[in-house]
């Protein structure tokens, strides 16, 4: 990353925070840590992500990291702290874009990929699979002996509709050694309901209802599901846990949980990346908070209204507030 004019803001935004995200890198949260991660794979495959979202049309990603690097830089720091590849193609950590009141952010969510791999760094933790059951084949679990009976059939329909059920098996080790405890897996199931329940509260999920349907709940439901069970089965309190498990589950669940609206982020250096990258609006500007919001009531669709996301990025304060306010009842009401 030593090019003089970043290819796109993923890029600029690695170049910018290098030492932060190096230092990230080189950090590590649990007691065994991974083999560490230099800087130039972890930005390649940032800059592979933008790439990838702008090559099928969408360029949202971008569009992103430019009107709030601080949270795009956020998502970045926590995928260097795990160690895992930010990006759909590796699936381990994803960058999703989505509005917020009116404010394009970057959020970040781990994978199931991802949560099996953080997971398994932990010495007790010899194995980590999630598993989901369909209409028409047997299944039983007995909570009192721990015991449960799975038999998998190729033969039933096992589309998403058909899930009923998902289950989380964890193989520890003896707690002096690394010898594997087989004869006693740790199981967590779950209910089709609780699981859709997760779903819900999910921010990604619900911006993507609104719109284009592509959060990674709709892209790949069945690797949602086993995470959602998984993060279950990890979160009861049998599984040994260290400050790498133990965070990387907090921030998820706090991706999870339906929030209040946070403060309006302090204003961004989009012209800044704009500039730099060679970038320019689509449409200007506004310069009046008023036509702000007489455009944002004009509209007739959320992808009409999320459109004009980046033309009121630069105001601060009670005008962003403003703007927020009639973009959230607008949302709301269409």
């Amino acid at each position: 990353m030593t090019t003089t004019k970043a290819q796109n803001a993923g890029e600029w935004l690695c170049v910018q925070k290098r030492s932060e995200i190096e230092a990230a890198l080189n950090y590590s949260l649990v007691r065994q840590g991974p083999i560490p991660m230099a800087f130039e794979p972890f930005a390649s495959a940032v800059v592979a992500d933008v790439l990838r979202d702008k090559a099928i049309g969408k360029g949202t990603l971008e569009k992103a990291i430019v009107a709030s690097p601080e949270t795009a830089f956020e998502a970045l720091t926590r995928a260097a702290q795990f160690k895992l590849l930010p990006g759909s193609a590796y699936r381990k950590f994803f960058l999703i874009p989505r509005t917020r009141r009116g404010r394009l952010e970057v959020n970040g969510q781990i994978g199931y990929m991802g949560l099996c791999d953080v997971t398994t760094r932990h010495p007790r933790v010899h194995s980590v699979e999630a598993f989901l059951v369909y209409e028409g084949e047997e299944f039983d679990f007995n909570p009192g002996t721990g015991k449960l009976h799975h038999r998998w059939n190729p033969r039933v329909d096992r589309s998403d509709d058909a899930m009923i059920a998902g289950y989380a098996k964890v193989i520890i080790t003896e707690p002096q050694g690394v010898t594997p405890v087989l004869d006693a897996p740790l199981y967590w199931p779950m209910t089709r309901d609780d699981i859709l329940k997760r779903r819900d509260c999910s921010d990604a999920y619900r911006y993507a209802e609104k719109g284009a349907k592509d959060s990674p709940w709709h892209l790949w439901f069945a690797e949602m599901a086993r995470k959602t069970v998984l993060i279950g089965g990890l979160n009861h309190g049998s599984v040994p846990m260290d400050m790498g498990v133990g965070g990387l589950i907090t921030a998820e669940i706090e991706q999870d949980v339906i929030r209040p609206a946070a403060p309006q982020p302090k204003p961004s250096r989009g012209s800044e990346i704009r500039e730099a990258l060679g970038m320019e609006p689509s449409e200007p500007p506004f310069d009046l908070v008023e036509e702000a919001v007489a455009w944002i009531k004009s509209r007739t669709s959320i992808a009409d209204l999320r459109s004009g996301v980046d033309r009121w990025q630069h105001f601060e304060g009670i005008d962003a507030e403003t703007i927020a306010n009639a973009y959230e009842d607008k949302e709301h009401e269409l």
